[in-house]
């Protein structure tokens, strides 16, 4: 099951002031550094890295996401000198799946924009820090072909190169099938 074309959200997504000027044709990169368990959140440190590097990659717009309960931890992973958009609690679930549609792909932790993302069509880049088979990714990953899936018995032995070569791998592949990476 998919979503429909939500191109009315989609206008008023992109008529907010961090995102005029964006085009159509721009690659347009989701990340969502939250969770609403703390065990499930890859370093700040590590996605304000990764946010950087991705930025330096040139001709892709950055935007962050996340819930209004996560205002107040946006500035620890954005980087002060990366035009990256913060869109933290500004956007409606029907708003976000609208931003999901028109975004290449989505960086996130185990969480729910996860399986937005996978039902509008959006391929993932997921990190778990579990393996084991009732809390990791055979069980709770995103469905449907063009994800990757990062599973380590920590989030901390993720590293931002593994993260990087897997956004990579996705924008590189258009038709990638599934895949997990341990």
């Amino acid at each position: 099951w998919r979503f429909p074309p939500l191109s009315r959200e989609q206008a008023e997504v992109f008529r907010l002031p961090e995102l005029q000027g964006f085009q159509s044709s721009e690659p347009l990169l989701a990340v969502h550094p939250f969770s609403s368990n703390p065990l499930k959140r890859w370093p700040a440190e590590r996605y304000r890295e990764l946010i950087r590097r991705l930025a330096l990659l040139g001709g892709v717009r950055i935007v962050v996401v996340g819930g209004a309960e996560e205002r107040e931890l946006a500035s620890a992973v954005l980087p002060p000198d990366t035009p990256a958009v913060n869109l933290v609690g500004r956007l409606t679930l029907r708003q976000l799946a609208a931003l999901f549609q028109r975004a290449r792909l989505l960086v996130s932790n185990d969480s729910g924009p996860v399986h937005l993302a996978a039902a509008v069509g959006t391929r993932t880049v997921v990190l778990f820090g579990s393996t084991h088979p009732a809390a990791g990714p055979t069980r709770w990953g995103p469905w449907g072909p063009g994800h990757i899936v990062i599973a380590k018995p920590s989030l901390t032995d993720i590293s931002v190169d593994e993260v990087l070569e897997a956004v990579r791998g996705l924008i590189s592949k258009p038709n990638m099938i599934s895949q997990i990476v341990d």
